[in-house]
């Protein structure tokens, strides 16, 4: 992956309050996921950090993903970014993660 400077690196790490962001994440299925939809297994966080506004969260993902249960789980390591609008880090996590899985897939499928 290529990284380009950008806003995020001048910025200071996320405060401590918030490194319940860098714990792994064992994500239990709320819901059935639909057919042949992609299902993060597990992600874990490195990296959080805030933009100097304090607007926006950015973190490197990794997580396991199983886009079949026939297939064998792919393990995706991207950096990521979402709104830091409410202080609930569980909100935050799963936002996160959402974008990742999002991005990943869009990368997938434009492989394909």
């Amino acid at each position: 992956m290529i990284e380009t400077p950008n806003a995020f690196q001048t910025c200071h790490p996320v405060p401590q309050r918030d490194n319940l962001l860098r714990a792994p994440v064992a994500l239990a299925a709320a819901r059935a996921p639909r057919s042949g939809a992609p299902r993060v297994v597990t992600a874990s966080f490195s990296e959080v950090r805030r933009q100097c506004g304090g607007q926006r969260v950015e973190a490197i993902v990794e997580m396991m993903i199983q886009v079949h249960p026939m297939l064998p789980l792919r393990t995706e390591r991207l950096r990521v970014s979402a709104p830091a609008r409410s202080s609930d880090p569980a909100s935050l996590r799963q936002r996160l993660i959402a974008n990742g899985l999002r991005l990943s897939t869009t990368m997938l499928r434009s492989a394909a």
